[in-house]
């Protein structure tokens, strides 16, 4: 069979990927990331609304008393806590809820099926909800300004530690939304784990009010120093040292991606 001729009449040819299918993983990165922002009401304004009703709570709650947790005032440290926790869950759902859905509807062999390897998709996933998680955050910190009208003290850190925590995110959301079958076990994840973890991470308290015996079981979590860095980051303060932060994150983050990468490969759950 001739091969059908291009339009400037030579045959056409097949094009090199090389070691990086750049245009299929921008590709596959901005599909997703334009799904998140097509339903923005549900992506960025909800998320934002929750945090702003947790910290007219807290500030009812104190009825003008004053208060100061980890060293800071405690607006000073509830609103960066506030900001890592609603852009930290929008890693997670990124992709949790975009793998569930395109699996349950049967799009994801149109994703396995494209010309990219196990290690660009879990690439493309991952950059995609980091990138979900700042925009998410950085609407919350907007709308959290009325409780905390003061620029960013590190704007570099905050920058890393907010896209290393989507980036984590992001990853677990995957590697749940490869192992769910159905809504209700990639929710059951998300309410039963993932909230509770990072609640439990320092977003509304100071370490330093636990027990001794529970406070080791914190500083084993690593969505904690995720928060503690973006704390540092939005107001200079940190209880952990935030290089030892930046280096539990990256080694989280690394593990997470090669757990992705094995499921990818060897199609978990997406091969029948």
């Amino acid at each position: 069979m001739t091969p059908r001729e291009a339009p400037g009449g030579t045959a056409p040819r097949a094009r090199h990927i090389g070691w990086l299918n750049r245009i299929g993983l921008w590709t596959l990165f901005w599909r997703d990331l334009l799904r998140d922002l097509e339903i923005w009401k549900i992506t960025i304004a909800a998320p934002a609304l929750q945090a702003v009703l947790f910290a007219l709570i807290f500030q009812l709650a104190l009825g003008g008393a004053s208060l100061t947790m980890g060293g800071l005032d405690f607006a000073a440290f509830l609103v960066p806590g506030l900001v890592a926790f609603v852009a930290l869950e929008r890693g997670f759902e990124s992709t949790a809820y975009m793998m569930v859905y395109d699996k349950l509807e049967g799009m994801i062999t149109d994703v396995i099926g494209a010309p990219l390897t196990p290690a660009e998709l879990v690439t493309g996933f991952a950059i995609m909800a980091a990138v979900s998680a700042l925009i998410t955050g950085f609407a919350t910190w907007l709308a959290l300004l009325p409780f905390l009208a003061a620029a960013p003290a590190a704007p570099g850190t905050l920058l890393v530690f907010a896209f290393g925590g989507g980036l984590m995110m992001g990853l677990v959301g995957l590697a749940g939304g490869l192992w769910a079958d159905k809504w209700d076990h990639i929710s059951g994840v998300q309410s039963f784990v993932v909230i509770p973890v990072i609640y439990m991470s320092g977003v509304f308290f100071s370490l330093d009010r636990l027990p001794a015996q529970l406070r080791v079981i914190a500083e084993l979590n690593p969505v904690y120093y995720v928060i503690d860095g973006v704390r540092y980051g939005l107001s200079g303060s940190a209880e952990a040292d935030p290089q030892t932060g930046l280096a539990v994150t990256a080694a989280v983050v690394a593990a997470l991606w090669l757990l992705c990468w094995r499921l990818l490969a060897t199609g978990y759950k997406l091969k029948p």
